[in-house]
């Protein structure tokens, strides 16, 4: 696999981490749902040290790529799969090699490999800050267009809390595996819905194989009146003292509000079970149409940290499909 002139863009190999995480350390700014930076290229590290034995079982989780110049090192981004996608993780170039377009060769290269790793592949993601420019830009001109916009809040535990229930019935919560809580948000989705970008924002659901790693256990909890699913989250628990993550998700088709019930109740379970588990930070992620939730996040100490907007590039029509 090669770019235009000298330029060359292959999976990478162990050894191109020793060149690598310095540049990624020193210049990448995250645009992942991530607050832990350098998990990303240590798996990538592991990876590679096992890829051969990995792929000869038939397990694609995770590419890297780099892109040379004359054996340079210009610029690398890596993929996590995600059910029937690829969720982009970084794209960095060398300093030296900025404004030359190289990152956009690198980039477009690597994204036409992954979309002949599998016939099941649907496409690509990338989850996007909202006020980093470049980067949506760089997406646009290769095809991307936006499917999704989430909210993402920090709370500390110890300060952190309701001063009353605030009149809000309370919904019992119901632990639940992850392929039962996929079904229930699934069954919330209009039939109108594009069949592509219901499986993008499912695919939020997929555990890669760097979290897999960074977190040491993964639970999720289902809300319910009657047979009626209302909500749920999915909480990663962090090993030692770092932040835990949790994903809420609300039935989709609701426009801008969840209902006060299921909001305070999500909310109120979340914490307890953070509080029992010695969580002292913990980041929530939703899809930030719901403003209600919001407010009420707010309103008990949770701070917005950043706003991520999430792009898609299906693979059927796609600029660089149809360039193959």
């Amino acid at each position: 696999m090669a770019g235009n002139g000298k330029l060359k863009v292959r999976l990478a190999r162990p050894w191109d981490l020793k060149e690598l995480m310095p540049l990624y350390k020193k210049t990448f700014i995250s645009d992942t749902p991530y607050l832990y930076d350098d998990s990303i290229p240590k798996v990538g590290l592991v990876y590679l040290l096992i890829a051969g034995i990995v792929k000869r079982l038939g397990i694609d989780p995770y590419r890297m790529y780099v892109g040379l110049l004359d054996e340079n090192l210009v610029g690398s981004c890596s993929f996590s799969r995600l059910g029937k996608f690829w969720r982009t993780n970084f794209i960095i170039v060398n300093p030296h090699y900025r404004g030359k377009g190289y990152g956009k060769r690198i980039y477009r290269s690597a994204i036409d490999d992954v979309f002949s790793s599998s016939k099941r592949i649907m496409g690509v993601i990338s989850y996007l800050r909202e006020d980093n420019v470049p980067s949506k830009r760089l997406h646009n001109e290769l095809g991307f267009v936006k499917f999704t916009k989430l909210s993402f809040m920090l709370g500390d535990m110890q300060s952190i809390g309701f001063e009353s229930d605030g009149g809000a019935k309370q919904l019992t919560p119901c632990k639940e595996s992850l392929k039962d809580l996929s079904r229930e948000y699934t069954g919330t989705f209009s039939h109108n819905a594009d069949p592509i970008e219901k499986e993008a924002r499912l695919s939020m659901l997929h555990i890669p194989i760097d979290e897999k790693i960074y977190y040491r256990s993964i639970i999720s909890f289902s809300f319910r009146t009657g047979s009626d699913w209302k909500g749920g989250y999915i909480l990663k628990l962090p090993k030692g003292n770092e932040v835990g993550e949790c994903l809420i998700l609300l039935p989709s088709g609701n426009g801008e509000t969840c209902g006060n019930e299921i909001a305070h109740s999500i909310l109120t379970h979340l914490i307890a079970e953070c509080t029992k588990r010695n969580i002292t930070n913990v980041v929530i992620k939703f899809d930030a149409n719901f403003t209600d939730v919001i407010k009420l996040a707010e309103e008990i100490g949770f701070k917005e940290i950043y706003t991520m907007e999430g792009f898609i590039l299906k693979k059927v029509g796609s600029p660089i499909a149809l360039s193959r």
